[in-house]
């Protein structure tokens, strides 16, 4: 059974790396495109509320289907349509017959998808090991998010300078394949998959709500996603004003978080116990991690806390989502995980011009600044929290 386990657990990664690493040359060909297209700055800002916008005012629905219908199968049907969506975009400007508007049309129907995709990725990983093993799996998304973070921007744009931007978007297409593969031939292990007898979305708000268990960590992963996971936000203005360094600069910053995700995961995933108290600490790790990285005056010591800083996001997102998890009842876990989906992106719309307005008028470390006190914040929350609970039961 172990020996199963790590390979669910490797083919899992395998696939979730490629279409990671696609979905990133996808949006650096988007950005591109826009850009060149608009020549606009606020077409970009646009673009990106318009892809998170339903994430946000959707999320819970998205959560209550992928109970419905079952994980595997929604996440099937999410990674075929974003395959065809990318597919028709890579024929059209093959062909230059792509507009700017079939971009904009575009990235709210991929946005949709990710209301079913998010919460049905994160709940079908969690079918792939018994619940005393979640955190082997859970640690996995954020590893693999901070590796194509730093990798997708450099292969996107090597793919957009050689070849325009078509072949970016049908190398993402065929990125989608191996997840396909993986959702036809694999079987869960857990048998927490079963349809839900009813999705409402007002049982999952209502458990959530009483629930100290569901609350906290949703709570924590609000503030976290909200003001501190917008790397691409912040970083950005970092490098190029108070470093005064272009896209190198910014590729050693993503780098670096990407270093210390790699070394965390795996740490994470042998050692740690997922629990509320655990979660909370990594989270004071990580806002320590980026207020160092405001304190930072070289390109080596900011790097140094950049490292610093993805290596308690890695284990706060991995802790977190399996603390959740282990909490929730199976029935339900696709409408609770949502609101972690929510939290943890569906957020930019509201709180990614905020920080882009600080960073323009405050000064370029004020919105790292804003992130690491947030996440500090939602650390302490979640000790204080915790300790009241200890107090009350003791």
């Amino acid at each position: 059974m172990a020996e199963r386990r790590g390979r669910l657990i490797l083919w899992w990664a395998a696939a979730q790396g490629v279409s990671l690493l696609g979905t990133w040359v996808h949006a650096v060909a988007s950005a591109w495109f826009i850009l060149g297209r608009s020549g606009s700055g606020t077409a970009l800002g646009l673009a990106f509320a318009l892809q998170f916008l339903p994430l946000l005012v959707l999320g819970p629905f998205g959560g209550a289907v992928v109970d419905r219908f079952g994980r595997r199968k929604s996440l099937f049907v999410s990674q075929v349509a974003f395959a065809c969506l990318s597919l028709t975009l890579g024929i059209l400007a093959a062909t230059s017959a792509l507009e700017l508007w079939t971009v904009f049309v575009t990235l709210p129907l991929m946005g949709l998808l990710d209301v079913v995709d998010l919460p049905a990725r994160d709940a079908f990983a969690g079918e792939l090991v018994a619940d005393e093993h979640l955190v082997k799996v859970t640690a996995v998304g954020p590893v693999l998010a901070d590796v194509a973070r730093a990798l997708g921007p450099l292969a996107g744009g090597l793919l957009m300078t050689s070849f325009g931007p078509g072949w970016c978007f049908i190398g993402n297409a065929f990125s989608y394949l191996p997840l396909i593969v993986f959702l036809v031939l694999v079987r869960p292990v857990s048998q927490t998959g079963r349809r839900a007898a009813e999705t409402d979305v007002r049982t999952a708000t209502g458990l959530i709500a009483g629930d100290r268990a569901l609350l906290v960590p949703l709570v924590m992963v609000f503030l976290f996603g909200g003001f501190a996971y917008k790397f691409m936000v912040t970083l950005p203005v970092l490098a190029a004003e108070s470093f005064g360094g272009g896209p190198l600069t910014l590729s050693a910053f993503l780098g670096a978080l990407a270093i210390g995700s790699v070394a965390a995961g795996p740490l994470v995933a042998r050692s740690v116990e997922p629990t509320q108290e655990v979660m909370a600490r990594f989270a004071l790790a990580a806002g320590c991690g980026l207020m160092l990285v405001v304190l930072s005056r070289s390109l080596v010591t900011a790097s140094a806390a950049l490292t610093v800083t993805g290596a308690a996001c890695t284990a706060f997102l991995a802790v977190g989502n399996a603390t959740l998890q282990r909490a929730t009842p199976a029935a339900m876990r696709g409408r609770i995980l949502a609101f972690w989906s929510i939290g943890l992106l569906g957020t930019a719309p509201l709180t990614a011009p905020v920080l882009g307005w600080a960073g323009e008028h405050l000064g370029p470390r004020w919105p790292l600044g804003i992130g690491g006190v947030a996440v500090l914040a939602a650390g302490t929350v979640g000790l204080c929290i915790r300790a009241q609970r200890k107090v009350s039961t003791s």
